[in-house]
């Protein structure tokens, strides 16, 4: 609950304190929209854009490689080609380097699907002594095999 003095700034600031209230959820949103639906670098955090064939692929800006599936970080171009056809989430029938656009969409699907639920998990950890202190386990509110083991570690 917000006391006058907080509320009185609120007013000042951005007109009422709804009005606030929209802002910061519209810049959690903007946050969300760049965590989550825009592919990037795992590098640099550039945003990238549709491509086609090799899962192997390499940031045009920072000159990095990264798994095209997974989006994980390697050193060289031979290691992200080793990766990407044991990658869990290659979506091909034979483990090939290349992917059709419909793979790639549906690899990329996975991906931001996976990379929603750990932030899931990553904010429930973050609020795990809070959610204790008002009689709410942490643990229920994880999806079932993200961060329950990252969890059990958490001081």
């Amino acid at each position: 609950m917000l006391d006058w003095t907080q509320r009185l700034e609120l007013t000042l600031n951005y007109g009422s304190v709804d009005a606030a209230l929209k802002a910061k959820a519209q810049r959690g949103a903007m946050k969300a929209k760049n965590a989550i639906l825009n592919l990037c670098c795992p590098h640099c955090k550039i945003a990238y854009a549709e491509f086609e064939g090799c899962m192997a692929l390499q940031c045009q800006s920072c000159q990095h490689f990264f798994a095209g599936y997974c989006h994980q970080p390697l050193s060289s171009s031979r290691g992200t080609h080793e990766h990407v056809r044991q990658c869990l989430i290659n979506e091909t029938n034979n483990g090939s380097y290349f992917a059709s656009n419909e793979e790639i969409a549906r690899a990329q699907s996975r991906f931001l699907r996976q990379l929603k639920k750990d932030l899931q998990n990553a904010i429930v950890i973050e609020l795990a002594q809070d959610l204790n202190d008002v009689g709410i386990q942490p643990d229920a509110l994880f999806e079932i095999g993200n961060l329950i083991d990252d969890y059990d570690n958490f001081e």
